[in-house]
């Protein structure tokens, strides 16, 4: 999504769910059933990041960065 004020803000979410995560050479876990599509997707996603000059990218469950993140009653325009 596109903020008017923010930028561009990629919500990773589950695809992605920690910021330490986020790499090319990303590792799978006991929970992912194919390493090279794993790397693929997260792959993707940083080249849209790099494309689309994301400000800002939200992960599913990254405790550390969640401490950083505006809540409510903050927001992001």
């Amino acid at each position: 999504m596109r903020l008017p004020q923010s930028g561009p803000v990629l919500l990773a979410i589950d695809a992605v769910s920690m910021e330490r995560q986020f790499t090319p050479e990303r590792s799978a876990t006991p929970l992912d059933d194919d390493e090279a599509r794993l790397q693929a997707s997260t792959r993707k996603l940083l080249d849209l990041v790099a494309r689309e000059e994301v400000q800002l990218v939200v992960f599913g469950h990254d405790g550390e960065q969640w401490q950083s993140l505006r809540k409510a009653p903050d927001w992001y325009e």
